[in-house]
């Protein structure tokens, strides 16, 4: 048993596409929880009531390689076939949840994130430019129903 409970650090995580489809990230905006407040005033009183709980949209920037195209975000969900428009939006909805794991020090699943009926909602390709030796990063936005969490020993 360790005196020292290391924290988690930022930088030690995986994504996770489609079950075993790991990716590599640049960087994860994790969704955020937040519940409408209703506030009701009864004489001299004011009475704050919970309202309804909402996840926010899961932001990730990737840099394209060689391996890691484009077309692959657009064919992880269906969106591969562009003229294929028509389709039902199940099929563009992940078959298995994503999953964001967090790390801890001996590279073991400390935290995982599971985004519940996600889809890709947006998908900025980046720009390229001649004055710029910068490298090319894709911006993808992942809007969900719901996140689970889930914590390993």
């Amino acid at each position: 048993m360790t005196f020292w409970n290391e924290p988690l650090r930022k930088f030690r995580y995986l994504v996770n596409f489609g079950g075993s489809q790991r990716v590599e990230c640049k960087s994860v905006t994790l969704p955020q929880f937040q519940t409408d407040v209703a506030e009701y005033r009864l004489i001299n009183h004011s009475i704050k009531y919970p309202g309804i709980g909402k996840w926010s949209d899961c932001n990730m920037k990737f840099i394209i390689t060689k391996d890691l195209l484009q077309s692959t975000f657009l064919g992880v969900t269906g969106y591969a076939n562009i003229t294929n428009l028509g389709n039902t939006l199940k099929k563009h909805v992940f078959g298995t949840p994503p999953t964001i794991s967090i790390l801890d020090a001996e590279g073991n699943t400390a935290q995982e994130w599971s985004l519940h009926r996600a889809f890709i909602s947006t998908i900025n390709f980046g720009e390229v430019a001649y004055q710029s030796d910068d490298l090319i990063e894709v911006d993808v936005t992942i809007a969900l129903d719901h996140a689970s969490i889930s914590r390993f020993a």
